[in-house]
């Protein structure tokens, strides 16, 4: 069947003597010289109107510059050229030009490089030269493809975006229509097969089947680039009424009427959205330093957590210590052990002098969890401070100098990855240090853990000068000044344990005092008796006793487990249950669903529905904190802690709790999913399984006392994977595949799991780069390098336009960039690379900031490689003097750099073939790029 396109509803089908309907395989080079270059069909200055937007049409495969575009009207024969006799009336302000080139294809390999490098770069160049005045330099522009032609246009764009000499054209992109061009493969054929159909006419396939497949999968990965471009610009997607080669189900079909209305929608929101995408386009290229001016101010609106003690008893001189210190100790631990009373000292010293401080932020530092969700909480309090909800061009400079440019989604949320987790704390860091920003108090709650602190860059922000003030609990960490917490005084011990039980008042002092006594006077010990007191009709004498019945193990300090014990005591066994499922399942807040889904699994019905009142019982015995606005219960790390320790002492029991805690997660997953597609990954699902992390990452703990039969490890591990946690995934895999070779991170699963991603929350979601960066780390290990390269370019390119190309994540990635190109031998590429990254970081840090040098270093050896050896020992020499002044003689970079002045010295000797091994697999390999440098 011809090709039919649409006019008004009325049908012209192109005749089979068109040209464009012929095969060109035997056509003669004169036979295209009217198929070259952009031919001007119409100009709105003929008629006196002022052009304001450039459609530029491109035909496919075998096609021709008119012919593609010319059919004939069944009725009357008379042959249409729709894009000239029907396009200017509907668009009078386009100036609308079609594009040929010659496309006849005698191999795919032909296909591959020729159309999409050597015409997509004459494209542009030609695309160039016709808007040289300046007026058309930043006129909007819409492309019209055909076919095959659609990956020409593709090609290009990708050429575009990262070549500084084409920027302009893909900024300047204000919509594109794709009309019968592959995209994707469908449930049913692959994408190599459509594509294979698709030039099955011009090439003999029969004869080059051994190598099709391989070469449209290369074609197809070389296109994965243009995927950094969704969502910049409006694209639409057309089929010809012949659809065997494409998927019926993405999209209907449409009439030149609709065609010509989603034109028009691209041609009246191209000024406003070119001009979004030219700023957004000069912010990335520009540090947020050199634009910042900020004219808001530095009082941020306090948020503090839950749970503040009214009233608060005692620490008057731990409180005027931290007041009257607070200009010459800029950062101070309050350290002691669990219980003591760390937290709500910090905690009242905020909401009392908080109007001494400009900004009082708090971070929640138990666990990597609710770190990321404190930053998370922390950079939306600055964007709505600052930005606001809207997008105008302001408010999207306000985004870049808070470094949340391009991070923002459809509903104004920020978006957040795990997998990153220095991405937030980036935001805030640079904020913390804006010059004239001096007033703010930052405290860091539960900051026992190095590593996490580490991971979050924490402890760069503790090491460097600090304009405000800092604060942090700890129970294993001393920074700064340490103001050791100490057990409360025996009337302050008192008064607090009076203050959580009205009814001990008639009592004698005496025995309170013993009481208080016996529980170290440690304010969590001291709330927890006083809440069982409370709730139960005991004496202060009879709980003393109790407690003096239960002597402390000789190597604990604490009287907690006492108290814990002695209220659990009283517990009936569903409530005992409980606590036990929540300290298996999370040392954080753990949602009530999940617990149920725990119980669901390990008893009756009737049990279950008793869950709430046993949640109840636990409330009342102080034992849970509950949150009513998240439906969230959290037992606290200590008793967490404990309650599993003393499960180790049965083993069996200790192993039940295990299994139960896995089975908990597995099964919500699926209750909660049961009704969705099983094929299709959702956005609903990924972020499911990104609340269900925490739990997870507390059950890896418990492969050690399971076997591979009594929890469904794969499930979790698919869980970590598509999260990004491929450690904690490798984990669960290696005990789920009795064949590790099997193990589910192989590249080609990880790319699958790139493409789910892309589905559900878009190509250019931190996420998804994520990903990418993931999967290119992955090829590179797997040897493919060439794949590894593809997938690189693709992040950094998503990368440089959604964080900007100064931010560190964006360089870290393009020197992978530049080491997976020196693998690859190719050297020109990996030195421009470097010297772009080099130039980068020379504005914002300066040219001799080591990792410059270290980079200048990468230069020089690639010049060896290449046998350049007097250019390379110019860099060398070069890097060497400023290393030497910046890190001193015997610093192990100016001792390898001397290395490597002998090693290239040595090349250059007569009879020296090939190069030091050195060379190659040592290189400077600069640690990952500081986040918050």
């Amino acid at each position: 069947m011809g090709k039919r396109f649409w006019n008004r509803g009325e049908q012209f089908a192109a005749t089979p003597n068109s040209r464009g309907n012929q095969s060109t395989a035997g056509d003669t080079d004169d036979e295209n010289e009217d198929n070259a270059g952009l031919k001007i069909l119409y100009s709105p200055t003929g008629s006196n109107l002022q052009t304001e937007v450039d459609i530029v049409c491109i035909h496919g495969l075998g096609g021709h510059r008119e012919d593609t575009w010319t059919a004939k009207q069944p009725e009357t024969g008379r042959t249409v050229f729709w894009i000239k006799d029907f396009l200017p009336a509907e668009l009078p302000h386009a100036r609308i030009m079609t594009y040929g080139y010659s496309s006849r294809v005698f191999s795919v390999k032909y296909l591959t490089q020729r159309t999409l490098y050597s015409h997509s770069k004459t494209l542009l160049t030609t695309l160039k030269h016709s808007r040289q005045d300046i007026d058309a330099t930043n006129r909007p522009l819409i492309f019209i493809s055909h076919g095959l032609g659609g990956l020409v246009l593709k090609s290009a764009l990708i050429h575009a975006e990262n070549d500084y000499d084409f920027n302009d054209i893909c900024a300047s992109t204000a919509g594109v229509v794709f009309i019968g061009t592959p995209h994707q493969g469908t449930p049913h054929r692959s994408w190599t097969e459509i594509v294979g159909d698709m030039i099955r006419t011009e090439i003999d396939l029969d004869r080059m089947r051994n190598t099709l497949e391989s070469d449209l999968n290369w074609l197809e990965f070389q296109l994965e680039q243009y995927k950094s471009l969704d969502g910049v610009f409006p694209t639409y997607c057309l089929y010809e009424e012949e659809t065997s080669t494409t998927d019926s189900q993405a999209s209907a079909y449409l009439t030149h009427s609709e065609t010509v209305q989603q034109l028009r929608a691209m041609y009246e929101g191209s000024k406003k959205l070119v001009s979004r995408n030219k700023l957004l386009n000069q912010l990335c290229r520009d540090p947020p330093a050199v634009v910042y001016d900020d004219e808001g101010t530095f009082r941020i609106p306090i948020s503090l957590p839950k749970g503040r003690v009214e009233p608060f008893v005692g620490r008057d001189a731990e409180l005027t210590t931290l007041h009257i210190t607070r200009r010459t100790e800029r950062l101070v631990t309050l350290f002691g052990p669990p219980g003591i009373g760390k937290t709500q000292i910090a905690l009242e010293y905020a909401h009392k002098y908080q109007n001494h401080y400009s900004s009082v932020f708090w971070v929640d530092a138990q666990s990597r969890f609710t770190l990321h969700s404190s930053f998370l909480k922390l950079a939306e309090q600055l964007k709505n401070h600052y930005v606001r909800t809207t997008k105008s061009e302001e408010q999207l400079k306000a985004l870049h100098r808070l470094y949340l440019s391009g991070l923002i989604d459809e509903e104004g949320w920020i978006q957040s990855y795990q997998g990153s987790p220095g991405l937030l704390s980036l935001v805030f860091k640079k904020w913390l240090e804006r010059p004239g920003n001096d007033g703010w108090l930052l405290i860091i709650d539960g900051a026992d853990r190095e590593t996490d602190l580490r991971e979050f860059h924490i402890d760069e922000l503790l090491d460097s000068p600090i304009n405000g003030r800092i604060i942090i609990t700890s129970r294993a960490l001393q920074c700064g000044h340490t103001l050791e917490v100490p057990e409360l005084n025996p009337d302050d011990a008192m008064a607090l344990l009076y203050s959580q039980a009205a009814r001990l008042k008639q009592f004698s002092d005496k025995d309170v005092l013993e009481l208080v006594h016996k529980l170290g006077r440690v304010p969590l010990a001291i709330k927890q008796a006083g809440a069982f007191l409370s709730s139960s009709q005991w004496s202060v004498r009879e709980y003393s006793s109790s407690l003096s019945s239960n002597p402390l193990p000789k190597s604990s300090h604490s009287p907690l487990p006492n108290a814990w014990s002695i209220s659990i005591g009283q517990l009936d066994k569903l409530s005992v249950e409980l606590l036990d499922t929540i300290a298996f399942l999370s040392d954080d807040d753990c949602s009530i669903e999940v617990i149920k889904s725990g119980v669901r699994e390990s008893s009756h019905s009737t049990r279950y529905a008793l869950v709430d009142d046993g949640l109840t019982t636990l409330k009342k015995y102080s034992l849970i904190r509950y949150d009513s606005e998240t439906q969230t219960v959290a037992l606290g790390f200590s008793m967490s802690e404990w309650l599993r320790e003393s499960k180790k002492i049965t083993s069996n029991d200790y192993r039940l709790q295990a299994r139960l805690a896995c089975s908990s997660v597995s099964s919500y997953l699926k209750s909660v999913t049961m009704n969705a597609n099983s094929i299709a990954y959702t956005a609903k699902k990924y972020r499911l399984e990104e609340q269900l992390l925490p739990y997870v990452e507390r059950c890896v703990n418990y492969i050690q006392v399971l076997s591979r039969d009594e929890a469904d490890w794969g499930t979790l591990g698919d869980i970590c994977r598509r999260q990004g946690q491929h450690n904690l995934a490798k984990q669960y895999y290696e005990i789920a595949c009795s064949d590790h070779q099997q193990i589910p991170l192989r590249a080609e699963i990880l790319l699958q799991d790139m493409h789910d991603l892309e589905s559900c929350l878009g190509p250019t979601h931190i996420r998804t780069i994520g990903c990418a960066v993931l999967l290119a780390s992955r090829y590179q290990e797997e040897g493919q390098h060439a794949k590894a390269e593809i997938i690189w370019r693709r992040a950094n390119s998503s990368q440089s336009k959604t964080l900007g190309i100064f931010h560190p994540l964006t360089l870290s990635t393009a020197e992978r960039l530049a080491i997976t190109l020196q693998q690859l031998g190719k050297y020109s590429q990996a030195k421009a690379t470097y010297s772009s990254i080099c130039n980068a970081m020379a504005r914002v840090f300066g040219d001799d900031h080591p990792d410059c040098l270290r980079l200048m270093a990468n230069i020089a050896v690639l010049y060896t490689l290449e046998r350049r050896f007097d250019e390379a020992e110019k860099e060398y020499r070069k890097v060497l003097g400023n290393m030497e002044k910046k890190l001193g003689r015997n610093h192990d970079d100016v001792k390898k750099i001397q290395k490597y002045i002998a090693l290239n010295n040595e090349q250059k000797r007569p009879g020296v073939e090939g190069v030091a091994e050195g060379f190659r697999t040592e290189g400077f390999r600069n640690a990952p790029l500081s986040m918050t440098r």
